[in-house]
């Protein structure tokens, strides 16, 4: 199995002044780990968290050549509103839905990426060394 942590992180969150960033962790010196700025205007804790997962499973499949994928690839997150986003068919059915473009974006990516995909919920602030290190990069991408 594959697995990677995630996370979202956003400093000032709600404020205009709001800086998001995500964090993806496969494991200890793992090159395809990332710390990086939710691009955009819309700059929230929400947003960041489902970008981190879509940008966990784009990582996971442009990079399959040189780390096979091991399915299924599991993506663990402390957001369930990131899993329940991204798994409730109802959810992108209204037009007015938050964040609807990179649940779609995750939508595409995953009915194209021939293999298994899991998110899985994990506890936040829990003491979790992969939690933990996702969670540092997101707040390195929030400030950057």
């Amino acid at each position: 199995m594959t697995t990677v942590y995630v996370d979202g992180s956003c400093l000032n969150n709600g404020l205009p002044n709001a800086s998001a960033g995500v964090g993806i962790y496969f494991g200890p010196g793992d090159p395809r780990n990332f710390s990086g700025k939710v691009y955009g205007n819309l700059q929230s804790s929400s947003r960041a968290e489902l970008d981190a997962v879509r940008r966990a499973l784009a990582v996971t499949v442009s990079n399959k050549d040189s780390y096979p994928v091991v399915s299924p690839v599991t993506i663990k997150t402390d957001s369930q509103y990131a899993i329940d986003s991204l798994t409730n068919p109802d959810v992108g059915k209204a037009t007015n839905v938050p964040n609807l473009d990179i649940i779609n974006d995750f939508r595409r990516q995953y009915q194209g990426c021939g293999f298994t995909v899991y998110l899985a919920h994990v506890s936040g602030h829990a003491d979790n060394p992969g939690n933990n290190a996702a969670h540092n990069l997101a707040i390195q991408g929030a400030r950057s």
